[in-house]
C-alpha cells in the first residue's frame, strides 16, 4: 500500500512512493523499464511542484535515471563532475541550432550515446537553462523530429513538442532497440486518466 505524505506548501495528501496527489496516485501502474542507458534530467525548479510533471514518472520506471534540479551552472556542478569522471558517451536532447536528428546520430556515430541529458521545463525555461549552461555544448545535440505528443492534459506551446516522458521513451527506443518502453507509456496514460477522472469529479 502506498504511503501518504502532505506537501508542506499544499493541503492535498501526496503519495510518498510516486509523489503524485493521493487522488491521482500512479503506483498501481508503475512497472520497470530495463535499459543500460543512463538518463540525466536537468529540471527547472518550478517543475518540481508541477502536479503533471512527467520526469517523476520516468524515474519511477527507469531506475537508471537521475533528476538534477537547478538553473545555473553551479546548480549542476555534481552532474558536471559525474560526467567528467565517467567514460560514457554523452548526448544532449535539445533543439540547438546545430542539433541533428537522433536517428541520424544513431546511424552515423561511431558509438551511440549511452548517457542522455534532457532539460525539463517549459519551453522558455528550458531555453534559459540551455543558454546559462555553456558546458552542455561539449556534447552533441540531438533532436526527435516528426512525433506528435499524446499529452492531452497539458497544453503544448507548439506542434511537435513532447513531454519529458515521451522524449525519454522515444530516445530509448532509438538508442537501445531491445528496450521495452511500454511501461513508460502505461504509467503516462494512467497519470492522465487519473487527472481527467479527478477533473470530472470536481465538475
Amino acid at each position: 500500500m502506498a504511503t501518504l505524505m502532505h506537501s508542506p506548501d499544499q493541503k492535498r495528501a501526496h503519495c510518498a512512493e510516486c509523489g503524485y496527489p493521493q487522488l491521482t496516485c500512479v503506483c498501481a501502474a508503475v512497472m520497470p523499464v530495463y535499459s543500460s542507458i543512463q538518463i540525466d534530467i536537468l529540471q527547472h525548479p518550478s517543475e518540481t511542484k508541477a502536479a503533471k510533471n512527467t520526469a517523476r514518472l520516468v524515474q519511477l520506471c527507469h531506475s537508471n535515471t537521475h533528476i538534477w534540479v537547478g538553473e545555473k551552472p553551479d546548480d549542476f556542478a555534481p552532474l558536471q563532475q559525474s560526467l567528467a569522471q565517467g567514460h560514457e558517451r554523452v548526448a544532449v536532447l535539445y533543439p540547438a541550432a546545430d542539433a541533428i536528428s537522433l536517428e541520424s546520430y544513431r546511424i552515423h556515430a561511431e558509438s551511440a550515446a549511452n548517457r542522455l541529458l534532457l532539460i525539463d521545463g517549459t519551453w522558455k525555461k528550458a531555453y534559459k537553462i540551455w543558454q546559462c549552461n555553456a558546458w552542455l555544448r561539449r556534447y552533441p545535440a540531438v533532436v526527435l523530429n516528426g512525433y506528435e505528443s499524446r499529452y492531452d492534459i497539458r497544453k503544448a506551446p507548439r506542434d511537435g513538442c513532447l513531454s519529458t516522458l515521451e522524449a525519454v521513451a522515444l530516445s530509448l527506443q532509438k538508442l537501445d532497440p531491445n528496450v521495452d518502453t511500454k511501461p513508460l507509456y502505461d504509467v503516462f496514460d494512467a497519470m492522465q486518466s487519473n487527472f481527467q477522472r479527478f477533473r470530472k469529479a470536481k465538475e
